[in-house]
């Protein structure tokens, strides 16, 4: 083709490679085994999409800078990133600029965006205040679809079931009824009988304390391969981070654990304490140690309550986020969100 200075590559070629290819507006990406290998942009007069072939000395072509940082000479500027912002200044008043910055926050409850105004965390957006969440900010049915957590009403009736007309209790029930009962008394000291253990307890501080657990696979599995995510509860920072992973596998869970402590380590926390289930792997033991960190496990049959808070938190306000998006975004790039 005349018009076409630049050579073609043919997408059935990729795909019988093995590769998978997602387009969307503006871009593409060529995934190899749940890694991204190619990234690629839309030109905007001939609606092609394109990509650099230019050999760096490794087997991929991922720019390592933002695609808005090369020179526009050259045709690598991905202008749809400035098609697919919103500018908060097209909104014509107040209350869609409410709006606006409620569903870009995430559709959190009310109270949530009250309590940041107060703490002054919304000081980065210009007319998101007190007064304005407390007029605009209402009920949106993205908030709906992740915080819907309240018991409905009359699950647990307190009122007391008549008896008249039903059968008296059998023996065999009121025996279970009182054999519980029974082993739920505590024996009483046997004569002679000494002490022999004595439990001391302290009260310890809990500064440096951390938090883990992973979630149940997701609906979707991302176009990078991850399935899961690992949910990490920072006390210090009052942080709830979620780290995407592929598997339950022992080295999947190691590279949560260390990106989430590089995460701590970059902001100046430090781990003193790590608490999780017993669901775990002798190479993130060792890893945990290596940090100086102790390392204490949940009872058996009892998960730890500061992540299991943690993991319900987090996927109330993931759904909220997810059901916040356009309706054309690939659901199945959902990885992008937790970065």
């Amino acid at each position: 083709m005349d018009d076409v200075p630049h050579n073609l590559v043919a997408v059935a070629t990729l795909v019988d490679a093995g590769c998978s290819v997602h387009m969307c507006y503006g871009g593409f990406e060529v995934d190899y085994n749940g890694e991204t290998i190619y990234k690629g942009w839309q030109e905007q007069t001939s609606n092609l999409f394109q990509m650099s072939l230019v050999d760096d000395g490794t087997q991929r072509v991922v720019p390592e800078t933002d695609p808005s940082e090369h020179d526009g000479s050259n045709g690598l500027v991905m202008s749809a990133i400035q098609w697919s912002v919103n500018s908060i200044y097209e909104c014509q008043n107040r209350e869609q600029l409410i709006k606006y910055y409620h569903a870009s926050l995430g559709s959190h409850v009310k109270s949530t965006l009250q309590a940041a105004a107060r703490a002054g965390y919304l000081q980065g957006c210009p007319g998101l205040d007190l007064d304005g969440i407390n007029k605009y900010v209402a009920v949106e049915d993205a908030t709906e679809m992740g915080h819907m957590t309240k018991t409905p009403a009359g699950v647990r009736s307190t009122t007391t079931k008549s008896n008249r007309g039903r059968t008296a209790k059998d023996l065999h029930h009121s025996e279970r009824l009182d054999a519980a009962k029974d082993a739920l008394t505590l024996p009483e000291q046997e004569p002679g009988n000494k002490k022999t253990k004595r439990v001391f307890m302290t009260v310890k501080l809990a500064d440096g304390f951390i938090a883990s657990d992973q979630t149940g696979a997701y609906p979707r599995t991302s176009h990078r391969g991850y399935k899961y995510i690992c949910v990490f509860y920072i006390y210090d920072a009052n942080s709830i981070k979620g780290i995407a992973v592929k598997s339950r596998h022992s080295s999947e869970l190691l590279r949560a654990y260390q990106e989430i402590y590089k995460w701590c380590e970059v902001r100046g926390f430090k781990p003193e304490l790590h608490r999780m289930d017993n669901e775990t792997s002798g190479e993130v033991e060792d890893f945990i140690a290596s940090q100086q960190t102790n390392l204490q496990y949940s009872p058996p049959g009892r998960h730890c309550a500061p992540a299991e808070k943690a993991v319900q938190t987090y996927k109330s306000c993931f759904k909220s986020v997810t059901a916040s998006l356009p309706s054309t975004f690939p659901i199945s790039y959902w990885c992008h969100l937790l970065e």
